[in-house]
């Protein structure tokens, strides 16, 4: 998912819980409090999406032959990525 529809989906989820907080006839500071809460819970959610994602990639990067830092091919040259000069990951010898 690329940056922009990442923050275009933050926004509309934001923007929902907001409009859900205040469409629900609460009185009193009650509804302040839980329009806090969902937005800390979509931003929480938001935070540890992208952590997977990126967890995934490096994974993806350091299962394929790609370097770790660019994502660059090291099939031809596995000692060191001649992109940015990363030094490649070491190869388990078992």
């Amino acid at each position: 998912m690329n940056r922009r529809l990442r923050y275009v989906a933050m926004l509309s989820l934001l923007l929902g819980a907001t409009a859900f907080a205040v469409w629900v006839p609460w009185k009193g500071p009650e509804w302040l409090a839980a329009v806090l809460f969902l937005i800390v819970v979509a931003a929480s959610v938001a935070y540890r999406v992208e952590r997977a994602r990126r967890w995934q990639r490096k994974r993806k990067r350091e299962m394929g032959g790609l370097c770790p830092a660019c994502g660059y091919d090291l099939r031809a040259t596995p000692a060191r990525c001649p992109e940015c000069g990363a030094a490649a990951p070491a190869a388990d010898s078992c």
